[in-house]
């Protein structure tokens, strides 16, 4: 029998009905820009939601990728006791005007993301090494991307999470990855720093925290170990990730010493009384490995804070220095790339490499100066395995053209802004014919007006089908505005383009105006 599986399952329950409500120019400063903002309405639906389950010996595990990849259930599978429970609750605020405060999510600075409630990517799989959900997001307006990497052991009842971080813009971001769940939750989470963490353009950074479930530490002082939580209260407890043997080491404030061996497991927590006020406690594995120690206490579970941020140093100048360097370099890529020098962007590319070799978009650029590369794509696939550019050079390496919408290409249309980031990308390479392949292809699956931009102002710039592109224009602005607005620096230059040629053209003055008046305003 199975000891760790993961699967898809089906999610039932009753949710407020959130209404989107679209932005106009005089809303565009909303803080949910380039989103709709979200209302609460007064009526309940029932939704069957897409969830991932992880599931061993001692704990079932309830992910929801449509739900801002939160996880929404941590429950002992012995006793059906829930740790993490979901409560489907919305409450007014957060960036986006609704928040749902359950479960435990990613944050970035202890606050929702503009994309918590809504679709994240999402796969999962088994190995030797356990159950894993893997969770991705790259939000239209964010210039942080993320994968979470949830997986559980074989025959621990713990959860280990990591976070992979990747800055896809070219500016620095500064920001506190973490962890965000409610308070009085029956889980510790081991790492807790308040840090901000500095990202150079293009630059990846992974932190890892566990999930400890723990039923035995409200009200009472706790530690946080890799194998298990300590309480001390009347008695003590110790709660295992997995089938444990040691001692307890006891020494009391009158000086008296105490030792008492133990076998525990995950349903079955070591406790004794206490004769008097301790002054150490420490308990000791069989082999005699310290696994936690009194009165290094660090946190509380009963009044643990709403989030739990990675232990991580601000990024000295030296780290800052060697980013410069990698964006330097990686521009110098471009640019060769640009002006068709395959050698000085082969030169550039190997620089950039040097100091920054965890970013996939390298990767990416190297596949397409060396097409017989074997490792490049696979490489970039490995650091960012959802990037939506990787996941579309499937089709692009195609050379053939088929008569119905690619099957590569139909999960990304689920997601508009990930088209338009890819047509983007193309775009600055001036790689115009795959920018020409990739919208047309876009088309056949959805109508995405920005698409349609991006490729009228290529076929204007770069070539004499001023017909197709004026008909783009036309086509696009027949449509009404609708998200994702437009919010990066080249949506805008393409606008402001276009409406120079079609100053009549109300629409894309609009959407101008949109981006003006919001935080993405180029100027």
């Amino acid at each position: 029998m199975m000891n760790c599986f993961a699967s898809e399952v089906d999610f039932l329950t009753e949710l407020p009905i959130l209404e989107a409500v679209s932005l106009t120019v005089d809303t565009a400063r909303s803080s949910s820009y380039p989103f709709p903002e979200l209302r609460i309405t007064n009526r309940l639906q029932a939704l069957t939601m897409r969830a991932i389950q992880l599931q061993n010996r001692w704990l079932k595990i309830i992910l929801l990728p449509d739900l801002g990849g939160r996880i929404v259930k941590i429950q002992s599978t012995y006793d059906s006791h829930e740790f993490l429970m979901f409560s489907p609750i919305f409450a007014a605020g957060g960036r986006r005007g609704a928040d749902l405060q359950t479960g435990l999510e990613v944050c970035f600075d202890g606050h929702p993301r503009l994309n918590s409630l809504g679709p994240t990517e999402s796969d999962f799989t088994e190995d030797e090494n356990g159950a894993r959900a893997v969770v991705y997001e790259a939000a239209a307006g964010e210039p942080l991307a993320w994968h979470l990497f949830a997986t559980l052991p074989p025959d621990q009842a713990c959860l280990d999470l990591e976070l992979r971080v990747y800055n896809r813009s070219w500016e620095t971001v500064r920001a506190r990855p973490g962890l965000r769940f409610p308070t009085g939750s029956g889980i510790g989470i081991t790492g807790d720093a308040d840090a901000e963490v500095e990202f150079s353009a293009h630059q990846t950074e992974t932190f890892h925290f566990r999930i400890i479930p723990t039923r035995f530490c409200s009200g009472r002082e706790c530690k946080i170990t890799q194998m298990g939580m300590l309480a001390l209260g009347e008695d003590i407890s110790f709660e295992p990730t997995c089938e444990l043997e040691g001692k307890a080491d006891v020494r009391l404030r009158t000086g008296e010493t105490l030792s008492a061996p133990f076998a525990a497991t995950p349903d079955r927590a070591f406790t004794s009384a206490l004769p008097g006020p301790v002054e150490e406690v420490a308990i000791i594995a069989a082999n005699g490995d310290v696994l936690s120690r009194f009165p290094a206490l660090d946190v509380t579970v009963a009044t643990l804070p709403g989030q739990v941020l990675a232990t991580q140093e601000l990024i000295e100048f030296p780290r800052a220095a060697l980013g410069e360097r990698a964006k330097f370099e990686a521009l110098r890529t471009l640019n060769a790339i640009r002006v068709g020098n395959a050698v000085a962007a082969e030169s550039a590319l190997n620089q950039a490499m040097t100091f920054n070799a965890d970013d996939p978009w390298l990767w990416w650029l190297k596949s397409r100066l060396d097409s017989e590369n074997d490792e490049a794509l696979p490489n970039a696939h490995f650091l960012s395995p959802f990037e939506p550019v990787l996941r579309a050079q499937g089709f692009l390496n195609q050379n053939h053209q088929v008569a119905e919408p690619s099957p590569l290409v139909a999960p990304l249309a689920a997601n508009p802004d990930a088209l338009i980031d890819i047509a983007c990308q193309l775009f600055e390479l001036h790689d115009y014919e795959s920018l020409s392949r990739w919208v047309d292809e876009c088309l056949r699956h959805r109508e995405v007006s920005m698409l349609r931009y991006l490729l009228a102002d290529a076929l204007f710039e770069n070539s004499r089908m001023d017909v197709e592109a004026a008909t783009n224009v036309r086509k696009a602005s027949d449509s009404p505005i609708n998200p994702p607005y437009p919010w990066r620096e080249v949506e805008f230059m393409v606008l402001s383009r276009l409406l120079t040629r079609f100053p009549g053209d109300s629409r894309i003055a609009e959407l101008l105006a949109m981006m003006g008046a919001s935080r993405y305003n180029p100027k």
